[in-house]
């Protein structure tokens, strides 16, 4: 009897997690059709169910037991995009890193891919994935009460700055994303110049933190930043 429930114990287990790899495997699928299709117009609005399950090759109702709405999916992807890069940049990170150090740095580091993978960017500054419980929000809000905590920002609302520090950011990626420029370097360096003066930071202050972490990124873009470290040393070369 022990030896027949065993059995049926093993066979229910097999089917449960034949089912649950089915539903990942069509869940990938499902987001890959969200990806490819929104890739082709990223800034142009998001694509419709019915696109994204033809390219799926899949039914409308497949599709909603996945998702209630494709701003669902493409937040799911976006989400997950910003994340990623989160920790990425936590890894380059020392002890040793001030936080007003590592928001920037990893502001700019945000900034600069967007040049290079602008689908990349349309998903990530989405407002959505920038939302309460974004690891990219979370990260900044962290930062800038320790910044100003140690005396480097003087600000008195906590979140007007993060709003301000978010508005630049997701902006900021967009128009680098979607405008053409030769001075990607300069934009960023301008844009994180006057982000951190805005936020209360000492001009000179500002500068010497600006220098330390574009020398900081340039010189950790080999491992740690696999995808785009050719282009970051390609934009680098000529500043």
């Amino acid at each position: 009897m022990e030896q027949s429930q065993a059995v049926i114990d093993e066979s229910t287990d097999h089917r449960v997690r034949v089912a649950r790899q089915r539903r990942e495997r069509m869940h990938r699928r499902l987001l890959e059709a969200v990806l490819v299709c929104f890739a082709e117009t990223p800034f142009g609005g998001s694509p419709t169910v019915e696109v994204v399950i033809a390219k799926a090759d899949v039914s409308k109702a497949t599709y909603y037991k996945y998702f209630a709405s494709i701003d669902e999916a493409v937040q799911q992807l976006g989400q997950t995009m910003a994340d990623d890069m989160v920790e990425i940049a936590k890894s380059m990170f020392t002890p040793t890193n001030t936080a007003p150090f590592r928001m920037t740095a990893a502001m700019q580091i945000f900034l600069i891919r967007s040049v290079r993978e602008p689908v990349w960017a349309a998903f990530v500054s989405r407002a959505d994935v920038m939302g309460p419980t974004s690891e990219v929000r979370h990260g900044i809000d962290m930062h800038i009460r320790a910044a100003r905590e140690s005396g480097f920002l003087t600000f008195t609302s906590q979140q007007s700055a993060l709003a301000l520090a978010l508005g630049t950011l997701s902006e900021g990626m967009r128009h680098l994303a979607q405008t053409p420029t030769e001075d990607v370097l300069p934009f960023v360096h301008d844009t994180m110049a006057l982000m951190l003066r805005g936020l209360g930071a000492d001009s000179v202050k500002a500068e010497e933190l600006l220098a330390e972490t574009s020398t900081f990124i340039r010189e950790s873009a080999g491992d740690e930043l696999p995808t785009w470290s050719d282009s970051l040393r390609e934009l680098g070369a000529d500043e």
